[in-house]
């Protein structure tokens, strides 16, 4: 399908052949269905309960076998933060189920990137920022990526990244997947 596809410029298999480490060149990241031993909420629930600071409206769901990360109010709002040691963050990538119909009707999320530089704070204003639709004219859900590319902003060693996710528009949304990569 469309999503698997994608995902697989993600993922450099040749990188598992060797002796060698295996390169991790995001941060965090996961995407239901697609990793070993990762097709339960909670498998999703440990991963994210490691980032998460702020959750209101916003739970791992397994509906009709498909895992994600889900609005169930309006308003919903997750806030993520993200200490980085090694690597930098150059984009933040999220696998969107698109869907049809009165459950999605409106389905709209703004996503606020904020960097906070090692040794400054908090930051007040989103360094980056993207809506991502997630309803379609289409009587199919189908998952599609969105980039939010910090351009000459990325997040160094050091820095705190910050990630707040509002559902602005209808009463539920739902996130596939999500990788914050050095590329």
């Amino acid at each position: 399908s469309n999503w698997q596809h994608s995902m697989a410029s993600y993922f450099d298999s040749s990188s598992c052949k060797g002796d060698h480490p295996i390169e991790k060149p995001c941060v965090f990241s996961w995407v239901g269905g697609l990793e070993k031993k990762f097709d339960k909420i909670p498998h999703l629930e440990s991963r994210m309960k490691n980032v998460v600071t702020t959750n209101d409206g916003w739970v791992s769901s397994a509906d009709k076998g498909k895992l994600g990360f889900e609005a169930t109010k309006g308003g919903a709002i997750v806030e993520i933060k993200i200490g980085l040691d090694k690597l930098n963050v150059q984009t933040l990538n999220f696998m969107v189920m698109t869907s049809y119909g009165d459950k999605w009707k409106d389905s709209r999320v703004r996503v606020d990137a904020f960097v906070d530089r090692h040794g400054k704070g908090p930051t007040l204003d989103p360094t980056k920022s993207l809506d991502i639709e997630g309803s379609h004219d289409r009587h199919t859900s189908e998952t599609y990526n969105h980039k939010l590319d910090l351009g000459s902003d990325q997040a160094l060693p050091k820095d705190i990244l910050r990630v707040r996710i509002t559902l602005v528009g209808g009463s539920t949304f739902k996130f596939m997947g999500m990788a914050f990569c050095d590329h």
